[in-house]
């Protein structure tokens, strides 16, 4: 048995493969061409805005720590506690302080002496708390000096008598090293006079 194909036939045939295979080699070069990747499109990636954990204490309606953003300010804070009680001070605070992680802010009652926020060393000497007379609720206004601290530091000076300097305080049990650098530009000691 005999297959016959004409020429025209097998010429329509070499004309279909050689278009077919024109057609594949324009795709390859036009796919390898690096000299026109295209376009490309990079979408932002949002930078995650860190947590600032922040603790008021004092005339607040709901004294305890929050949870802000970089850019708060501490007005925000005492939103968030509820706004000022009557009896509060806003003039003895800095209400546009910005935030900074870890920070301790106490609004003060009218008549109550502030509390210095550690950093402020050149706080005047009358802001300072004075160990040898403050009270309990004043000492805990104090970073790391809950009430706990706050009575032993009383304590020990009404059964030993007065601190000396500010470093005496590190003799309370539960007052270290750590303690006393966070408060120590916060203290001060008077010297009674013999």
């Amino acid at each position: 048995m005999s297959i016959r194909v004409s020429q025209k036939t097998l010429l329509n045939a070499f004309l279909v493969i050689a278009a077919i295979a024109a057609i594949s080699g324009a795709l390859a070069l036009l796919l390898r061409n690096d000299s026109n990747p295209g376009i490309e499109i990079v979408l932002p990636t949002p930078t995650p805005t860190p947590e600032l954990k922040v603790h008021i204490s004092g005339a607040v309606r709901s004294p305890g720590v929050y949870t802000f953003q970089d850019g708060d300010r501490l007005q925000d804070v005492v939103n968030a506690a509820g706004g000022l009680l009557p009896e509060a001070d806003p003039s003895a605070v800095n209400l546009a302080e910005r935030m900074r992680d870890e920070g301790q802010f106490h609004i003060p009652k009218v008549g109550e002496a502030p509390a210095i926020t550690p950093g402020t060393s050149s706080a005047p000497e009358d802001h300072l708390i004075d160990i040898n007379t403050a009270s309990v609720p004043l000492l805990q206004t104090l970073p790391g000096i809950g009430e706990v601290r706050a009575a032993a530091i009383v304590e020990y000076r009404e059964t030993r008598g007065p601190f000396r300097t500010t470093l005496d305080i590190m003799k309370v049990s539960g007052i270290g090293s750590g303690v006393y650098e966070d408060i120590r530009d916060l203290i001060r000691v008077t010297q009674s006079s013999p």
